[in-house]
């Protein structure tokens, strides 16, 4: 007898009825497998992770006496963990490069093509399709092959939520910091609603742990940084340290199942997370590749149309990756990730629609894509021209802006000054630089002295994104030049005060920005050295002896020879006393080098390289100097002997 199976409405085979059968772990412990017989029909296909599409969610088991395993999805269906919104948590994006975008056509009455381009470029795959087709294809009791055991993952947000989850600032000290957010970052970077941390679901707890992290790089902050109701008072470290801790946790236990809103969480994550040893130097951009992969994943760089009821938020969101994605490329020497050429949305348009803050932050981040051109491998050009900063505050409508965010992007517009002139390696060091570089570098690295320098001091008028110490980094790299290669004395003692300036204001931000401290220590570091060779020299030449295996302080060496010099004497040089005595006024004085007499062990090849790195955005920064006292890493990586 032949019988004929059913069509469903799209006009496909239904699936055959299948015997129910116990599973392997009822049948080593002989007991009746109870959990699969209380499956209602509407239940009857396996629940998936949405943070791992592949690894079914293990249904709870009755058996009495046995401790179920919980899934993060099954703790919140209890009511252990109050439900978040899944809005497009479970869409995913299909382009029309894989074969599959044709069936998910034809059979999904939910998905939704591409109206981006003419034709489109894919579909969203809704999260009803998705299950159906791996319904159909896995079995009920396939074990997991990707990630962590399901046994783990459940200890994992168990942890979570009784241990992370706590982790907040109590109700007055988090108003204070949802306050310093508003008004010094979020206007210049609005990535994440503030209404998104209302409510007591873990995802809003996540929310007010990332904004009380990002707040807290700002000086007014400080009064603010406890952790439990009356608790005591955190220094900024142990109060960022203990924040990153419970937010990476959360994020990679699972428990966050809207994407878009882990999107927003990674992105502002990523850029106040500070590493705590090198190891960890890589973490800022590990975690905005995340952020970049699930942004990718649900096809946000491509318009899905003016009826979806979030798309303004979701087009701030797009512009939001975009510049992240360029001020990562310039601070880490990262490849670009989303590029203009992948994108759906109208750009210009977009960036006319946001807020004058952010609209003025987003016309410098255009102008750093042009630089970012001429630090690729096929470049045909050393310089751009840049507009004039007024110039893009008027086109942008920001001149009624606050002072502390124009101050803000001020510093981030002359950082792009910096990088717009690229030097040229095949250069010898002491050649005099292209009149570009030299008037544009040198003016922009005195105005980012000034703006930080003001700000740490009696005037905070700086918001404290991580472009502040990156733009001291390329100050500090354009003094050690002129320091050190001028040919000018008078220049060679600027470059030297300003270096000096700019180690000061580095180690001041060392306590908020980890790439601001390996950067200082090592400034730090040259000028300790520079004061032992100037000692030593003098010490050889009998001029300001020092006692034998006396450690004399270094910077007061240095100044001590910066004011016994006459004017015009070359700043790394002195003239020894037997020649003082006997030439003739008119006889030239010779020079005696400082950096001859750097000790061999310093490894100065090492610190050069790291300061050209710093302008050269085609080199990849690890920020790990200094940690070994010979670098060996730096040695290996731009084979300095």
């Amino acid at each position: 007898m032949v019988k004929f199976v059913g069509n469903d409405e799209s006009g496909l085979p239904l699936k055959r009825k299948q015997v129910a059968q116990a599973c392997d772990s009822c049948r080593k412990r002989k007991k009746r497998c109870v959990h699969e017989y209380d499956l209602s029909p509407e239940d009857s296909s396996p629940t998936y992770n949405s943070e791992s599409p592949t690894k079914p969610v293990r249904r709870v088991s009755h058996n009495a006496g046995e401790t179920p395993d919980l899934s993060p999805t099954e703790l919140r269906s209890q009511g252990s963990i109050p439900p978040q919104p899944e809005s497009r948590a479970a869409t995913r994006f299909v382009g029309d490069l894989n074969p599959r975008h044709l069936f998910i056509e034809a059979t999904s009455p939910h998905s939704a093509r591409d109206l981006s381009v003419r034709g489109g470029v894919g579909v969203w795959e809704s999260r009803n399709t998705a299950q159906d087709a791996r319904s159909a294809a896995a079995p009920r009791s396939a074990p997991s092959l990707i990630g962590p055991s399901q046994t783990m993952q459940n200890l994992l947000a168990q942890q979570v939520q009784v241990k992370y989850q706590t982790c907040v600032p109590a109700v007055q000290d988090w108003f204070a910091l949802r306050n310093i957010y508003l008004g010094k970052q979020d206007p210049l970077y609005p990535v994440i609603n503030i209404a998104l941390a209302d409510g007591q679901d873990a995802g809003s707890i996540l929310v007010r742990q990332v904004i009380s992290l990002a707040a807290a790089a700002n000086s007014q902050a400080m009064p603010h940084l406890r952790l439990l109701p009356n608790g005591v008072l955190l220094s900024r470290p142990e109060f960022t340290a203990a924040l990153s801790v419970a937010i990476y946790t959360t994020v990679e236990s699972g428990l966050i199942t809207d994407r878009v809103l882990l999107i927003r969480v990674l992105l502002l994550f990523s850029m106040y997370m500070q590493p705590t040893c090198p190891e960890e130097a890589d973490m800022p951009t590990a975690i905005f590749a995340k952020a970049a992969h699930q942004f990718m994943t649900l096809g946000l760089h491509l318009d899905m149309g003016a009826a979806e009821a979030d798309h303004e938020d979701l087009r701030s969101l797009f512009l939001c990756t975009w510049a992240l994605d360029r001020l990562n490329s310039a601070i880490y020497g990262r490849s670009c990730t989303v590029h203009e050429r992948d994108i759906g949305w109208d750009f210009e348009d977009s960036i006319k629609r946001q807020n004058p803050p952010f609209r003025l932050l987003l016309s410098v981040v255009n102008q750093l894509e042009d630089v970012i051109d001429l630090y690729r491998p096929q470049k045909d050009k050393d310089f751009i021209d840049m507009p004039i900063l007024e110039q893009l505050i008027i086109d942008s409508e920001a001149t009624q802006v606050s002072e502390t965010l124009l101050a803000t992007v001020e510093v981030f517009y002359h950082a792009v000054a910096i990088l717009s002139c690229r030097v040229n390696q095949e250069l010898t060091k002491s050649a005099l630089p292209s009149r570009a570089n030299n008037s544009r570098r040198s003016l922009s690295a005195d105005r980012i002295t000034e703006l930080v320098r003001d700000s740490l001091g009696d005037r905070d008028r700086l918001s404290y994104l991580p472009i502040i110490p990156y733009a001291v980094s390329l100050s500090l790299s354009v003094m050690y030049r002129k320091m050190r290669y001028s040919q000018i004395p008078m220049f060679r003692e600027r470059g030297l005060r300003a270096f000096e300036a700019n180690t000061k204001l580095l180690k001041q931000l060392g306590e908020t920005f980890w790439t601001a401290k390996t950067t200082g220590e090592m400034a730090e570091r040259v000028l300790q050295e520079m004061g032992r060779a100037t000692a030593f020299k003098n010490q050889e030449s009998g001029k300001n002896s020092v006692r034998e295996g006396s450690d004399p302080h270094p910077l007061p060496a240095i100044q001590t020879q910066i004011n016994g010099l006459p004017r015009g004497l070359p700043l790394t040089t002195l003239p020894p006393p037997s020649s003082m005595a006997t030439m003739m006024p008119e006889a030239p004085i010779p020079e005696i080098d400082i950096w001859e007499h750097i000790n061999p062990q310093f490894n100065i090849g090492a610190i050069e390289a790291a300061f050209q790195n710093t302008l050269d955005m085609q080199a990849v920064t690890y920020y790990d100097w200094g940690q070994n006292p010979s670098w060996p890493l730096w040695n290996e990586r731009h084979g300095v002997e």
